[in-house]
């Protein structure tokens, strides 16, 4: 563990990962991967559970449309710029510079946040999309990095860093969301950019300060949960949150006890050695300003995603026709399993916009007294789901795995997708069965969640294990950049479709909420046309899978990274 950094083949990876320590029978560095995921996470998420409502609420005074198609251009650029950051790190950075190059991006985007300036709003959202080129495909890479080629762990080690990233998310919208309701839009910024200046630390300090930003972190945040509150289910909901961070800090001070994250993983390419990364620092100070006009123009953005999506699309079909069969079928796979996962983030993702809005509007929070459970907070339900059934679903993987039944990736996809249209038929039920006010009753929101997250468990940990699997070694965070540009093009869909349950104004007049039951059906409706649109999409993938299957070539050996 913690071995220095030095020339050697990449033949030779596989085996000096094999000789990681382990911890529950994984590489202690994936412990450090966790943390840093967790608090970058947690500024993410805890700006996303505030940034419509910001919009709609802070000193922009934006309408529904404008705030959706900001929205919508931010999230789609946020997943667009990890094909760069990707393609630079392969050739130049390497990942583990690339991770730390995008944490401090972020941490000045949501420092700028604070400034109410149009034009620091806009700069801020540029920061955080580039910083996310960098962070986001890189991170991941590095997971893959610590299994050697063939290792069936793999899959629960994404997991177990998936349940990281829904454990950031988790405690996002109770400190964040409800610090930024309660208390003012800037107290929440300026805790996501504490969180992501702790991810930097968390992946750079040396093991002991690790262990000890870990502990003082988890320490004052779980304390800090017990008080975000005012009243009781709000309180159980922190309490489980505060000691599953309070676990997975004493878990993970375990293992960085046991070493930390090995030296040589991330490194730059042999290719790059003496090269300086100049060039690279000038191209971001050159894109900040272009990006910052994208997010300005959603048109303007869905060229630019249109672009690099066709340049993206078309690199990976040449690298895959000029591959060998083996490759080749595997990256056609990578690349149908990107259009199936791309519907259905285009369909989840409405839990930021349109669901948030319809929760805010038309989901009876009220608990008498005058008490009303701020809109954001639900959105914690979906991680908190995925950490009570993350685990569950890793071990029934493995479980099925035993039985020789575990199902393929592909049908893992088509069973998410039909658990996102349930999700959302929920969601339509509960609007036909509102009262007469137009409220809909909270559990059908929580259903709808939490069909959401059994989908989303289906699709998102394994789709990034099947990248890192299927994709040639030669390049793997290119690969994993386009997942990440499909993911894109799910967002700007989002910010579409989100538009459809707009309420709409004269342009730069004060937009007017109507009453509940006047927006209930406009909500429903539109629900329950993603509903139909996901259980279609599903029964296609699950016609294509035993084509999928064959082309994955599960009996031929992974290419050796």
């Amino acid at each position: 563990m913690g071995q220095v950094a030095r020339s050697r083949p990449q033949a030779s990876e596989g085996q000096e990962n094999r000789s990681q320590e382990a911890l529950f029978g994984h590489p202690v560095g994936l412990y450090t991967l966790f943390f840093a995921e967790m608090w970058e996470r947690f500024s993410y998420y805890g700006m996303r559970a505030l940034l419509v409502f910001y919009m709609l609420k802070g000193f922009l005074g934006m309408n529904d449309g404008r705030a959706y198609s900001v929205y919508g251009a931010y999230t789609a650029l946020v997943y667009a710029t990890p094909f760069v950051g990707g393609m630079l790190a392969d050739r130049l950075l390497g990942a583990r510079r690339a991770v730390v190059w995008g944490g401090l991006l972020m941490a000045a985007g949501h420092a700028m946040m604070t400034v109410e300036r149009a034009w620091a709003f806009y700069a801020a959202l540029a920061l955080l999309i580039c910083g996310n080129g960098f962070f986001k495909p890189n991170i991941s890479t590095i997971v893959a990095e610590l299994y050697p080629p063939g290792d069936a762990r793999r899959d629960g080690g994404f997991t177990l860093f998936y349940m990281g990233i829904n454990l950031g998310a988790a405690l996002s919208p109770l400190v964040c969301g409800y610090i930024g309701e309660t208390y003012g839009w800037h107290y929440g910024f300026g805790l996501a950019t504490l969180g992501m200046l702790t991810g930097v630390a968390v992946f750079v300090a040396p093991v002991r300060v690790t262990q000890v930003l870990i502990a003082a972190g988890a320490l004052a945040t779980s304390a800090s949960l017990l008080f975000l509150q005012n009243n009781a289910y709000q309180l159980a909901v922190n309490a489980f949150v505060a000691l599953s961070l309070a676990a997975a800090a004493a878990i993970a001070a375990t293992a960085l006890g046991r070493g930390g994250l090995p030296a040589d993983v991330g490194r730059p390419p042999a290719s790059a050695s003496g090269r300086t990364a100049a060039p690279v620092a000038a191209g971001v100070a050159v894109a900040l300003p272009l990006v910052a006009l994208c997010v300005q123009r959603s048109g303007v953005a869905g060229a630019v995603l249109a672009l690099f999506g066709g340049a993206a699309l078309a690199f990976l079909l040449f690298e895959a026709l000029r591959a060998e069969r083996v490759e080749r079928d595997r990256l056609f796979v990578a690349l149908v399993l990107m259009f199936f996962s791309m519907l259905f983030w285009a369909f989840f993702e409405q839990a930021g916009s349109s669901i948030n809005n319809f929760t805010d509007r038309n989901v009876d929070r009220a608990l008498g007294a005058g008490a009303l459970i701020p809109a954001s907070t639900f959105q914690a339900a979906n991680p908190i789901f995925i950490l009570l059934f993350g685990l569950a679903f890793a071990a029934l993987w493995s479980w099925l795995a035993g039985r020789r039944a575990e199902p393929s990736t592909p049908v893992k996809f088509a069973l998410g997708l039909l658990q996102l249209g349930l999700g959302f038929g929920a969601l339509w039920i509960g609007a036909q069965t509102a009262d007469a006010r137009g409220m809909v009753g909270v559990g059908w929101l929580l259903l709808g969640y939490l069909l959401h997250t059994t989908g989303e468990l289906c699709v998102s940990p394994v789709g990034l294990s099947m990248v890192t699997r299927l994709s040639p070694a030669r390049i793997v965070s290119t690969v994993m950049g386009g997942w990440f540009m499909a993911t894109a093009f799910s967002q700007y869909l989002a910010g579409l479709i989100a538009q459809l349950t707009g309420v709409h104004s004269e342009d730069g007049a004060a937009q007017v909420v109507p009453e509940p039951n006047a927006t209930v059906h406009l909500y429903g409706d539109v629900f329950g046309q993603i509903a139909v649109g996901a259980v279609v999409a599903a029964l296609i993938c699950f016609t294509l899978s035993p084509l999928l299957v064959r082309w994955m070539h599960a009996e031929a050996q992974e290419s050796v990274r």
